[in-house]
């Protein structure tokens, strides 16, 4: 749905629309199924005993450890829909599905083992990971490489920009004293997102200098995000988790080492 409405500036108090309401519809608009499935790393063919629907693929996060994530996605009569489930245990069993001979199985989607990383954006565009960020102790002045990967779920029709952001943060670990930034076409404008297809791997790398007046010990880290060259609109990230904290996809947390001297 989409509404309208003004407050005043000073406190805040809504100005009534006609109805009275504090906000005017404008117009709605339905949520229709996709058309195509999106991209999984664990891809399955399970019917479900339950509904008429198969499950295509499941999917962990672990962006915000310990928080986790698990996404599950499932061919309907209509299209493909992803459902979300937040905290599950780590050896939660998927529903049952029938299998060979009509066999039923409790499939298990293991979350053991190293962090997995599947964080959606619009146009079906996946970050898969990792935060590079994380555990990285450069000195001042040092040059990092953050590889940051992405795989398409369908074809990509826009010409998009990947942004990824080197941060020193003030004491309070909440302020920003200084921050680095590169802004590039996926892949150094190797592969355009024009060229992206249905299943696309995509590995970007991104330079970022840390601060030559970092003082030692200093917070550091990162945040990516994506949007169109042209227009600059910022494409959304699908995970209100993420965009409720954070400016972007946050990519771990390192710290400014000193110099050693020989």
């Amino acid at each position: 749905a989409l509404y309208t409405g003004a407050y005043e500036s000073d406190n805040g108090r809504p100005l009534p629309a006609e109805n009275e309401q504090a906000r005017l519809l404008l117009a709605s608009v339905p949520v229709a199924v996709m058309e195509q499935p999106p991209f999984t790393a664990h891809r399955l063919y399970a019917p479900s005993v339950a509904a008429n629907q198969r499950l295509v693929g499941y999917d962990w996060d672990h962006t915000l450890a310990p928080r986790t994530r698990l996404y599950t996605h499932w061919r309907t009569d209509e299209g493909y829909v992803t459902k979300a489930a937040d905290d599950p245990p780590p050896e939660v069993r998927l529903p049952p599905s029938y299998g060979p001979w009509g066999i039923v199985h409790r499939r298990q989607a293991f979350a053991n083992g190293p962090p997995q990383y599947y964080v959606p954006f619009g146009e079906g565009i996946v970050w898969t990971g990792e935060p590079e960020l994380f555990g990285e102790t450069p000195p001042p002045g040092y040059m990092l490489t953050l590889v940051q990967h992405f795989a398409a779920g369908r074809p990509v029709q826009q010409d998009l920009v990947v942004s990824v952001r080197l941060i020193g943060y003030e004491p309070d670990g909440i302020l920003w004293d200084w921050w680095d930034l590169h802004d590039a076409v996926p892949a150094l404008g190797a592969i355009p997102t024009l060229k992206w297809i249905n299943g696309s791997r995509v590995q970007d790398a991104h330079f970022l200098t840390v601060s030559p007046s970092a003082p030692a010990g200093q917070q550091l880290g990162g945040l990516l995000t994506i949007y169109d060259a042209f227009t600059q609109r910022p494409l959304p990230i699908l995970d209100e988790r993420i965009t409720d904290e954070n400016l972007g996809v946050p990519l771990g947390a390192g710290e400014v080492h000193p110099i050693r001297m020989n």
